[in-house]
């Protein structure tokens, strides 16, 4: 059974209301000489009343509009009754319409709302606030228009539905006359609640009040923990110029004001816009301002800035102010206006979907107060099991994370000012980087971390890890390599399947395998480790050798005794340093070092470096244990400590 209840009629009834604290669905022009008129609503209720005289207009209430101000001659527009209530909730069958604003001498009364609700709401019908009274249009008191009703004040925690025949609009504020108005008022008002969640499906159209002279209506204000599922059409109210030159800004399409609310704008054909301000002296409402902390917003589908009436230039599409924000982006998304974040932050740029491919263009990424389209992230993700192609210069630094599905680098797309690339364990399709198609012989990132369901395919490129600490327990594959810049300390612990170069000019920790070749300029550390080409350790270049078992299945190449190999654990086994070469080994005065604060060697032969073919050279007495010598014997060079 619907529980409604008529305002009209109950009136006299209910008990006295309460004063709202902001001014509820839009303000009025100023006491005395008028004014500009209002800003738009962005609270709950009744509009307020139109100023005049010496005394300001009434805030409105959820129960009715206020009245308009005056003085002892003037007589004051009464604010217009709130269409109906529904405490317990409902199905909105018929249209309903707020009261609208009296019209007087004074100031005019607002609006009132169209409906009140509480519970679970359906709308199938057309809600309307009411309209705001025009002001009397005496030169001696300017007075001002009411402002307009909220369309529908809902108290959560709860849910409401406005299906596709529902229409829901705040009351408007257009009795211009020759003096200032109120503002348009709030489509619907959702006031939800910190500890329990809410949600609002649009099915239909949602849209804010407009005004001349005022400021434009929010179509929608979400409070705390709200999840907003749009499938249909969110407006926000337009500002118009007024005669005497009056004028505020239009009304944003979503305004959340509160925490932990998450606006999900992903069914096809959906748009949220935000409203039209007169011209560029005021700001043009974005589509989705969020000032409250940790909101989220996931898009698949169309957000608009609002316009500039007079030479129709877009405003932002998307404002995020507080602290913690995610903006979730997926194929099929687009934006009218820039998207903006600048508040503290954190704030997360994610790229997801189901299953689609879908593009992103990184040059349009950016630091706030630039020409990017995509402004003031510091962070950014891929979820999901979709393939992002990314074209063009990141613009900015950050974290990136892949969760699962593929990141994929092609033609001029570059990632090197990325902060960091960790290639993480989701719950999908393994996470993959693919830079496989880029323009460029070589990619580069600054640092590179991955779990072991990590992947990263080169295709014939070179992947430059550029700079700090990473560890990738993941695997690399095809044809091209891998340059360990300076001053990079990389660790791999995959059994990595790349067969070109591996180019060590920084230091590159193995506790896994490499396919092709190893350049060591800088330093090489094997401890359980396999190469399965030829290493060449350069001048001023050292391997250095942990536990674990070492096997080159190629050869093994020192330059000169500017090479060098350093033994640093006390062997439990004569052999178990040993690096077993499967090719030759051309030692060429390489200097041996064996760590002196490792301890003693107790006497005997400790094998070093084993050539399954040739070893050709010898090797120069690095820092050596007590009694120690070196000796080549054959294939195999020893370290002998004497008894």
């Amino acid at each position: 059974m619907t529980d409604t209840l008529n305002m009209n009629n109950a009136h006299a009834s209910e008990p006295a209301p309460l004063q709202l604290a902001t001014a509820s669905g839009g303000g009025a022009g100023a006491t005395g000489a008028g004014g500009n008129g209002g800003a738009g609503g962005s609270s709950e209720g009744g509009g307020t009343g139109g100023n005049a005289g010496s005394f300001a207009g009434e805030v409105g209430t959820p129960q009715k509009g206020g009245d308009g101000g005056g003085n002892i001659i003037l007589v004051v527009g009464k604010g217009g009754q709130t269409g109906a209530m529904y405490p317990a909730g409902g199905t909105i069958t018929a249209d309903i319409k707020g009261e609208t604003g009296g019209t007087a001498q004074g100031g005019g009364g607002g609006g009132g709302a169209g409906v009140t609700a509480s519970g679970t709401l359906t709308v199938n019908a057309s809600v309307l606030g009411g309209d705001g009274g025009a002001g009397g249009e005496t030169s001696l008191f300017m007075a001002g228009g009411g402002g307009g009703g909220t369309g529908l004040l809902f108290t959560g925690p709860g849910r409401v539905t406005v299906n596709q025949s529902g229409v829901v609009t705040g009351g408007s504020s257009l009795n211009e006359g020759s003096n200032a108005n109120g503002g348009g008022a709030v489509g619907l008002y959702f006031d939800g609640d910190h500890a329990q969640d809410s949600s609002l499906v649009n099915r239909g159209a949602i849209r804010g009040g407009n005004s001349i002279g005022g400021g434009g209506g929010a179509a929608v204000v979400l409070t705390d923990n709200v999840v907003l599922n749009n499938q249909g059409t969110i407006l926000g109210g337009i500002a118009d110029l007024a005669s005497d030159g009056s004028k505020q800004a239009g009304g944003a399409g979503v305004l959340v004001l509160g925490d932990y609310t998450v606006i999900s704008h992903t069914a096809t054909g959906a748009t949220i816009e935000g409203g039209s301000s007169p011209d560029a002296t005021v700001p043009i409402p974005p589509a989705i301002r969020m000032v409250g902390n940790t909101n989220e917003v996931y898009t698949s589908s169309h957000i608009l800035g609002g316009t500039n009436l007079s030479d129709k230039s877009r405003g932002n599409a998307i404002e995020l102010l507080g602290i913690r924000g995610k903006l979730g982006i997926q194929n099929g998304y687009s934006f009218s206006g820039n998207v903006v974040c600048n508040g503290q932050g954190p704030y997360i740029l994610q790229l997801g979907g189901p299953t689609d491919v879908a593009n992103l263009d990184l040059s349009t990424i950016g630091p706030v107060g630039s020409d990017a389209l995509l402004q003031g992230f510091t962070q950014f993700e891929k979820v999901g099991n979709t393939t992002w192609t990314l074209t063009g210069r990141l613009g900015t630094a950050g974290l990136w994370t892949i969760w699962e599905g593929v990141l994929k680098l092609s033609g001029t797309g570059d990632l090197s000012l990325a902060s960091d690339i960790l290639i993480g364990e989701g719950t999908g399709a393994s996470p993959v980087l693919d830079i496989s198609s880029v323009s460029a012989g070589t990619s580069t990132v600054q640092r590179l971390s991955g779990t072991r369901d990590a992947r990263v395919i080169l295709g014939e490129k070179t992947l430059v890890i550029a700079n700090g600490v990473g560890i990738f327990e993941g695997v690399i594959s095809g044809a091209g390599g891998v340059t360990i810049a300076t001053p990079t300390f990389q660790t791999f612990s995959g059994n990595n399947s790349y067969t070109g170069m591996t180019t060590v000019e920084g230091r590159l920790v193995l506790n896994g395998a490499l396919s092709g070749d190893v350049t060591v300029a800088a330093i090489l550390v094997m401890e359980a480790a396999t190469i399965s080409g030829t290493v060449t350790v350069g001048e001023y270049s050292y391997i250095d050798i942990g536990v674990g078992s070492k096997t080159i299945k190629g050869d093994l190449v020192f330059i000169n005794a500017r090479s060098h190999v350093r033994y640093y654990p006390i062997p439990i086994t004569p052999d178990a340093l040993m690096i077993k070469v499967n090719g030759n080994v051309n030692l060429n005065n390489v200097t041996v070092s064996i760590n002196p604060l490792a301890g003693s060697y107790a006497p005997g032969t400790y094998g070093l470096i084993e050539a399954g073919g040739k070893m050709t050279g010898v090797a120069t007495h690095g820092s050596l244990p007590p009694g120690g010598t070196l000796q080549v014997l054959g294939n195999r060079l020893n370290l002998v400590v004497a008894g």
